[in-house]
């Protein structure tokens, strides 16, 4: 075979699949998509407005829209038409609107509508799908569209007839305001358990300082850094041993004022062994009592010591009652520890330190620091800690329990209401001459730096 024959060959190959191809793309029919765009009644008539695509081949033939009702029977019955164009291929659409009478229909009734594409007489069938409307009837000229491809439910009228006597009446109101006061209560259990739990002490707590390198331990710093472990809290005892030593340590801020610009982070009471804390008699205190004491703190240099007292009862006896449930008639006697966790911004507040020594006239101050510290962000961490008794031996138990709750207030009040004769404006940096009604009338030999 020479090309020439070749290429005829390919040529009349190439004609009949253009043939078949053009022959198959004509012979595709049409099928027409309807979309429902709005349904409502206005002035009592029925008016639905859609669209119809044509999604297949192109038509040559008119056909007709039609609005079909249904009777509680299932009948149906056209009740609008309307002519549509022949639609071409390519997604040619049309949009149309169906209008009715409301009238013929009952009112408040809830019918079904359908709308479907016919053809018209003599013409072939076409190719279409339908929608289904559910409307609700009503003679007032507002819409109420309710388009949907399924019937609306409706619930039944139910309406109990109640016909109770007086003593009926009494027991079921009874009745239903226990109910709410137990559902206030769950309710009340539920968001305590959700939004109000207390704040644990997991997390690491270490002052800026605690971190520093070991200083020369015969240099003052040296000195000064082996006295700030044993710092628990700003207090001092009563009384002490002639000639003990003893070390405080004071929250200030910038401006001088005691606990300006710290925040209560978290306090508990737990009991304490030669051996630590007893975990299991541990008693964290919630949020609301954290809020209440950092707003005392705030305003309490306008209280006096008794009204300081009585705001901090009620944090007193709600934290005492907590920890009742975690001591035991066997453990009553153990020392119980208050731990505070306090929390400052760099820049804005200030810790220093204060060295006593008992002497006969009272606690002589020897030496006042400020700890150097490693600070690695902008927040601040300390903590102070407070002993109250247990159990004595010559008290019950029931009087260790009314006694418990005043112990605790007054620690509270001697922390939060600190005045100003126990802490001092600004620290310096060096040894301190006595200077309060408390200390001896000599000094004793300050630390040489």
């Amino acid at each position: 075979m020479d090309n020439r024959m070749f290429y005829r060959l390919l040529i009349i190959i190439g004609l009949i699949l253009g043939a078949g191809t053009s022959r198959a793309t004509t012979d595709v029919p049409p099928n027409y998509v309807i979309n429902l765009i709005t349904a409502d009644i206005t002035n009592g008539q029925i008016e639905i407005e859609f669209g119809v695509t044509n999604i297949g081949g192109a038509s040559n033939i008119s056909t007709q829209a039609e609005l079909v009702a249904f009777d509680d029977n299932g009948n149906a019955r056209v009740i609008a038409r309307e002519t549509l164009r022949p639609l071409n291929g390519n997604t040619d659409r049309e949009t149309l609107i169906l209008r009715a009478d409301a009238v013929q229909f009952p009112a408040n009734s809830q019918q079904i509508f359908r709308i479907q594409i016919a053809s018209l007489p003599g013409q072939p069938a076409i190719t279409s799908d339908t929608e289904s409307i559910s409307l609700t009837m009503t003679t007032s000229s507002a819409p109420n569209p309710s388009p949907t491809n399924a019937p609306e439910f409706q619930f039944p009228d139910l309406r109990l007839q109640l016909n109770f006597n007086a003593q009926e009446r009494v027991l079921l109101s009874m009745g239903i305001i226990a109910a709410t006061m137990l559902l206030l209560l769950l309710l009340r259990l539920l968001w305590r358990l959700l939004f109000s739990q207390p704040v644990d002490f997991t997390t690491p707590w270490q002052p800026p300082y605690a971190t520093m390198p070991q200083l020369d331990p015969y240099s003052v710093g040296g000195v000064r850094q082996a006295w700030q472990p044993y710092a628990q809290n700003n207090t001092l005892t009563a009384t002490a041993i002639p000639n003990a030593y003893h070390v405080t340590k004071h929250l200030i801020g910038t401006d001088g004022v005691y606990l300006s610009g710290w925040q209560i982070m978290a306090m508990r009471l737990v009991q304490y062994d030669q051996f630590g804390r007893v975990s299991r008699s541990q008693t964290l205190a919630r949020p609301w009592m954290l809020k209440r004491l950092n707003r005392l703190m705030q305003k309490n240099r306008g209280l006096n010591s008794k009204q300081l007292e009585r705001h901090l009862q009620p944090i007193a006896k709600r934290l005492i009652r907590q920890f009742y449930k975690k001591i035991t008639r066997r453990s009553a006697m153990l020392p119980i520890a208050l731990d505070v966790r306090l929390k400052g911004t760099h820049g804005e507040v200030n810790i220093f330190f204060e060295l006593y020594q008992f002497q006969p006239n009272g606690w002589l101050p020897l030496d006042r620091w400020q700890p150097e510290m490693i600070v690695t962000g902008k927040t601040l961490h300390e903590s102070y800690t407070f002993t109250l008794y247990g159990q004595t031996g010559n008290e019950t138990l029931r009087q260790f329990r009314q006694r418990l709750p005043h112990d605790l207030t007054r620690v509270l009040s001697e922390f939060i209401g600190a005045k100003s004769t126990q802490v001092r404006s600004k620290p310096t940096s060096g040894p301190i001459a006595p200077d309060t009604p408390t200390t001896a009338t000599t000094p004793s030999v300050p630390i040489k730096e």
